[in-house]
């Protein structure tokens, strides 16, 4: 992977920053920031994060782009109608529709990396673990240690900031403050594309906010979702801070991805209803199927169903939030 050079400031007070051995230090205020194994570090580690999403993902793209009978461009049309139709896929699909290349990409909380982010140009990761920044900079063209209240970079510097279950996990007080920080390093004109997690008004959510203990734990300490807020609210505050809504779209208000049934709602939820116990014992068999074509026909029939209840049921009854926003000129 091609190393970029990166422009880093000082989060403090915006000055420049000058390397003197295994630190950065700033000549306005004096502030020093240590280098951990060739990674910019700008904040300690928090305990909670570190190792728990530093898996690196990879596109899935493999099999359909390799050298084969069928020319490139079936191959890539047999991708997006196979692949990104799946229920499981949406967040993935949503990413890639808004790709445009070339351009100089932050990707906050990467985790361990997004190999499909790559169709955005060149591509800087920043997280507050360094394990997860370890395996990132294999995949991105550059990496730091930071939060999102104070970024080292300077105005008006990145094309894109890419957010994925990011937001959700910023509690509802800091968010302001967070999205403001991320508007000042976007160019005039760039683009904020998130996928947040949000507080769904479904039927489905609505029985499971029933059991305020399970919920608790299930949905918002099990991974930190700390800011969850309605699908209209995220929307509101991002107008109210100045971005132009270009594309908005809810998902997963009742169909919820295979996985999501099987680390939410088995369990103790399953214990409960056995509407939900039906439910968590389909999305596990569907997962087991050992036909791949089978497993993929039923994803991609989970997928069309979300589609089609979100219809019926109405934008504050997802989920997850698609939404990209544009910083005006």
């Amino acid at each position: 992977m091609e190393q970029l050079k990166l422009k880093l400031i000082c989060p403090e007070c915006r000055a420049e920053l000058r390397k003197e051995s295994d630190e950065l230090r700033c000549g306005a205020c004096e502030s020093a920031y240590k280098i951990v194994d060739g990674i910019p570090a700008f904040c300690g580690t928090d305990e909670f994060y570190e190792g728990k999403f530093d898996v690196s993902y990879d596109d899935s793209q493999s099999f359909f782009t390799r050298p084969a009978f069928f020319p490139l461009f079936i191959r890539k049309a047999l991708f997006r109608f196979l692949i990104l139709n799946q229920i499981g896929s949406k967040r993935k699909k949503f990413i890639l529709d808004k790709a445009r290349g070339n351009e100089l990409t932050l990707d906050i909380g990467c985790g361990g990396g997004r190999k499909w982010l790559r169709n955005y140009g060149q591509v800087v990761g920043i997280d507050v673990s360094l394990s997860s920044l370890k395996n990132a900079r294999q995949i991105y063209n550059a990496v730091a240690q930071s939060t999102l209240e104070k970024l080292p970079f300077p105005d008006d510097y990145f094309d894109v900031v890419t957010g994925i279950d990011i937001l959700g996990h910023i509690e509802n007080d800091d968010k302001d403050a967070v999205l403001t920080e991320l508007k000042r390093v976007l160019k005039p004109g760039g683009r904020l594309v998130a996928i947040v997690e949000a507080d769904s008004d479904s039927v489905l959510f609505r029985w499971a906010k029933k059991h305020k203990e399970l919920y608790y734990e299930k949905f918002i300490e099990l991974d930190g979702h700390f800011g969850l807020e309605p699908p209209a609210e995220v929307i509101k505050r991002l107008n109210r801070l100045g971005y132009k809504i270009s594309y908005k779209k809810s998902v997963y208000g009742i169909v919820l991805p295979t996985w999501e049934y099987k680390k939410a709602f088995a369990g103790g939820y399953s214990k409960k209803s056995l509407f939900i116990r039906a439910l968590t014992t389909f999305n596990r068999s569907a997962d087991r199927m050992t036909c791949r074509g089978s497993r993929m026909l039923v994803h991609m029939m989970l997928g069309f169903m979300d589609s089609l209840t979100m219809r019926i049921t109405g934008f504050d009854n997802g989920h997850i939030l698609f939404v990209e926003a544009v910083k005006e000129r």
